[in-house]
């Protein structure tokens, strides 16, 4: 369907306030061939953001989508996405500190837009955030 018309990849699917696109499906689903086959089709789709100014990378940690986030860590576009906010000011690194899902992948250890401070409208960094889930886990 893609040869045939690309601008299908696009196309915004949902309500008017709670929309998303083809790539934030394939991602939520953990469709890394599919991931695939959109970007080599179009590869500016890596781009969108769904309504709540997410892009693929947020959706992959926010729905835990290892081998996701392993391929789009792995090309040369993920700088672009580890420090993009979203629409409550939270990169893909806040999600994955709120999540209490700390396996981190090896490549986003070592990875440059890790080292910068990234505040979120609440002014808390990742690292805000895992310390407050530990401080939370310990009192209960």
């Amino acid at each position: 369907m893609l040869e045939w018309k690309k601008s299908l990849a696009y196309i915004p699917a949902g309500s008017e306030n709670d929309w998303t696109t083809t790539i934030h499906i394939a991602a939520s689903e953990g469709y890394v061939n599919m991931i695939n086959e959109l970007l080599n089709h179009c590869p500016d789709c890596w781009e969108m953001l769904n309504s709540s100014g997410q892009n693929v990378l947020h959706v992959a940690m926010s729905n835990n989508k290892r081998r996701v986030v392993r391929f789009l860590l792995n090309s040369k576009l993920s700088h672009n996405l580890i420090d993009e906010a979203d629409n409550d000011g939270n990169t893909p690194l806040h999600l994955l500190a709120a999540s209490n899902r700390l396996s981190v992948p090896v490549k986003l250890r070592g990875h440059p837009g890790t080292k910068k401070m990234l505040f979120n409208k609440e002014n808390e960094t990742p690292l805000d955030i895992v310390v407050s889930n530990r401080e939370t886990t310990n009192k209960k």
